[in-house]
């Protein structure tokens, strides 16, 4: 195989190595009674892959590269694109952490939330009502909920779906619903 391919190889296994680390840290942390800090942890992995990414990067790849400039870039190559990958995953993760916050907070607003509920989603900077009743509103506009006698439900639509994937990731974590977690 060509030096190239190897090199796009190992980039594209990347974010399978932060996902992979990331799950490890969470089962180490659970296992010695730690509290679990999602995001945290999930940026902490993302920069740590950086070692075995240059490290495969350099074995696979660039070892055999003579030219120390072409041998700088294609390091270079590798820090830049998996440190996007590991941008992109962080948001994707810190997007699944908010949203079921949110679904918390919408929750103890329709009055279905109980003590539990309160305590997990209380937060500085936490929604309003009135903050909440817009975002409510914007949602059944875009179609994605829709009101039945003061109660709100998914419409299926595509945000239904990507908190579906969601949920399955949160789960591969071991990270669970943001109602039974406690705060440290």
């Amino acid at each position: 195989m060509d030096a190239q391919l190897h090199l796009l190889l190992v980039l594209l296994a990347s974010p399978l190595l932060v996902f992979a680390i990331n799950i490890a840290v969470h089962q180490a942390y659970r296992l010695l009674g730690r509290p679990i800090m999602p995001q945290k942890t999930v940026l902490f992995c993302a920069l740590w892959a950086n070692i075995p990414v240059l490290a495969a990067a350099w074995w696979l790849s660039l070892r055999h590269v003579a030219d120390p400039v072409e041998l700088a870039f294609g390091l270079g190559f590798a820090l830049c694109l998996h440190n996007a990958l590991g941008c992109f995953y962080y948001q994707c993760f810190a997007l699944s952490e908010n949203s079921l916050h949110i679904h918390a907070l919408v929750k103890i607003h329709l009055g279905q939330g109980g003590e539990a509920e309160a305590e997990a989603a209380v937060d500085p900077h936490a929604e309003t009502g009135e903050a909440m009743a817009v975002r409510l509103v914007r949602l059944v506009e875009l179609g994605q909920i829709r009101e039945e006698g003061g109660r709100y439900y998914a419409t299926g639509g595509v945000f239904l779906v990507v908190a579906r994937l969601f949920d399955f990731w949160r789960a591969l974590l071991g990270c669970g619903d943001p109602l039974s977690r406690k705060r440290p």
